[in-house]
């Protein structure tokens, strides 16, 4: 049994079956898989020799994040002529983790092992950064601003020198996930907030590689904080804090989310706001967003769905579907 699986994706199960007896019996065998969870190839049928065993190997995909429990294993064997049967239920209970869908952040890992940065969609462009972090000393071109030249290099050289600075490493950034009634619309598949939590696990997957710290404060009717954090192996501590996030019946509070940020993070940070809007909340999260502007760079992240973007791109054959 796997000690985790990713939402949505095919996780690999093993159960060891053996033939105790001195006869070939047929068996078949179904495995508790949790409720909702899919696995094609089960029931499993099969015959095992007399004293010998068999592996036996299926894919289960669980579409719920938190904790699966897997129950009880049943056997039906039989004889060579098929003259007998005999039900067997073993007690097999066990219990797995299931993550947001963190398949894609593996591929992406592997492709910056391999160095394709093309596939990622990483393009590397050399651009002066707009922060005041030193990199390097170069000869002069045209354009650069007088602030730039260094003097001193300037006057032991005889030939104007100008300094490089580069972006600023080593930022913080803030997700603000809402977890209120809205983001339990299905699109798809998911909830809006599972699309939210693998949108989440990409982007701090990217900073984290960068070296920024990254940081989650839930909000809609719960209140879950997760102190920034960097590194490579950070994404794991990211995992486990939203495995077992789940929406609630409650309105978003975004006031109320906002003044938490504003406390706990005294940081200046990109403050990333994912949630679905409606155009009746505009009197409510734009002095929000304002406040939090006040001390953050910040990015509005508003999920629709795609039914109604759908429906109002069909177009209009009769009166009926008007």
């Amino acid at each position: 049994m796997p000690g985790r699986f990713a939402l949505g994706e095919k996780g690999e199960v093993k159960i060891k079956i053996g033939n105790r007896s001195g006869f070939n019996l047929h068996w078949e065998m179904f495995d508790g898989i949790p409720a909702g969870a899919d696995a094609a190839s089960l029931p499993w049928a099969g015959v095992i020799p007399r004293s010998g065993h068999a592996v036996v190997r299926y894919d289960a995909v669980i579409k719920e994040r938190g904790i699966c429990e897997f129950g009880n294993v049943f056997l039906r064997v039989s004889g060579w002529l098929g003259l007998w049967k005999m039900r067997i239920v073993m007690p097999m209970k066990t219990q797995s983790k299931v993550y947001p869908n963190y398949a894609r952040v593996l591929r992406l890992s592997l492709m910056a092992t391999q160095s394709r940065q093309k596939q990622m969609g990483i393009v590397r462009k050399s651009r002066a950064g707009s922060s005041k972090d030193f990199h390097q000393l170069r000869d002069y071109r045209q354009g650069d601003s007088l602030s730039q030249i260094d003097w001193k290099s300037t006057s032991r050289r005889l030939q104007l020198i100008s300094r490089d600075y580069q972006e600023q490493r080593n930022q913080q950034i803030i997700f603000l996930l809402d977890g209120g009634r809205r983001m339990r619309s299905i699109d798809g598949d998911l909830p809006h907030f599972d699309h939210c939590l693998n949108a989440l696990l990409l982007v701090a997957y990217v900073a984290l590689r960068q070296g920024d710290h990254v940081a989650v404060q839930s909000f809609g009717g719960t209140d879950r904080w997760l102190s920034p954090v960097r590194g490579n192996h950070a994404i794991s501590t990211i995992l486990n804090h939203l495995y077992d996030a789940e929406t609630t019946t409650s309105p978003s509070d975004f006031s109320e989310a906002v003044e938490k940020v504003m406390m706990r993070n005294r940081r200046r940070a990109l403050v990333i706001v994912m949630t679905n809007l409606r155009g009746e909340d505009s009197h409510e999260i734009i002095p929000a967003l304002r406040i939090l502007q006040s001390r953050h760079l910040v990015l509005l992240a508003s999920l629709h769905e795609g039914v109604m973007r759908d429906a109002l791109e069909k177009p209009v054959g009769n009166f009926a579907m008007a």
